[in-house]
């Protein structure tokens, strides 16, 4: 994968974050969505197809955006990679996120927090790697909370599009100049990015056959206590002949426990690994928690993440 399209895709991406964050919806669909009429966006299953309703749809939500005192709803995503064609024509993002909605009751306003997961489709356009296929699907939902007085949040909610005055637009990107060392780290990053968001089939699974057998039983015993692992901060060294490595990753390890409830550990991970004739391996893994929150109460779960 070429360092031009996975920062294609990644950009563009962010992008489609920013406008939505602050308030400016209603210009996704042509700032950051392919100039074609194939497009489609989807949340939670309201599937929009056609650039005049993808364009409706995102108006829409500025209209909620309105209703709701200026907070509609924010996606964090985590554990990102990217998945490309062999031909390099289309990218598929996948991402885990932790998404705040804002709800109003008869008792009042109310956060509804939930993981849940992008899958979206890119292709290139003059160069420019735009989105063709949004999708945003809930795994699991947890009990809402009341929204406290908070003096940021009722400083963003005042003027949303007053927290980003102007925004970079998407450009093309080149390939020239990238070190074969870049490229290794690109690529490793992705890679292990995707031991924790896997595509969006039947269930959720993590090819970590190249960790040595050791090493492989900590990882499966660290990924089945946590169904749900959102993996941000991604730093990678690696030494100058391409042998050795090393992978840092802050993380939010939610674990089950009794009585329908979810743990939220956060922690860091700490991956060593080596190259060979046969490729990269795992030799050495830590996970190193420093905080556990109070339990979440699971309302409702779609999908449990299990591995291969």
């Amino acid at each position: 994968m070429s360092g031009s399209l996975y920062y294609g895709v990644q950009f563009a991406q962010s992008l489609y974050n920013l406008l939505w964050e602050c308030g400016r919806m209603e210009e996704i669909p042509d700032r950051v969505f392919a100039a074609r009429t194939d497009i489609s966006s989807s949340y939670e299953g309201c599937l929009c197809n056609g650039r005049e309703d993808v364009r409706i749809l995102y108006r829409e939500y500025v209209h909620r955006l309105e209703e709701n005192g200026g907070f509609c709803r924010v996606d964090l995503p985590a554990s990102p990679y990217v998945e490309a064609s062999t031909d390099g024509s289309e990218a598929v993002l996948h991402s885990l996120t932790m998404t705040k909605q804002l709800e109003r009751t008869g008792s009042g306003e109310q956060i509804r927090t939930r993981i849940g997961r992008f899958t979206n489709s890119f292709v290139p356009e003059d160069g420019i790697w735009k989105l063709r296929d949004f999708r945003w699907e809930p795994l699991c939902e947890f009990e809402a909370d009341s929204v406290t007085p908070d003096m940021n949040l009722e400083k963003y909610r005042k003027d949303p599009k007053a927290w980003i005055r102007e925004l970079p637009s998407l450009k093309p990107l080149r390939d020239e100049g990238v070190t074969r060392k870049t490229a290794e780290i690109l690529f490793l990053r992705n890679e292990i990015l995707s031991w924790f968001c896997r595509p969006a089939e039947q269930e959720q699974t993590a090819d970590i056959s190249c960790a040595t057998d050791g090493v492989r039983s900590e990882l499966e015993a660290f990924m089945q206590s946590s169904p749900y692992i959102l993996v941000t901060s991604p730093v990678l060294r690696m030494s100058e002949d391409l042998k050795m490595a090393e992978a840092f990753f802050s993380a939010s390890a939610f674990g089950e426990t009794t009585g329908n409830c979810m743990i939220d550990t956060r922690g860091s991970l700490d991956i060593h690994l080596v190259n060979d004739d046969d490729g990269w391996t795992v030799s050495r893994f830590g996970w190193y928690p420093y905080a556990s929150l109070e339990p979440w109460t699971v309302r409702r779960s779609w999908r449990s993440l299990q591995i291969n």
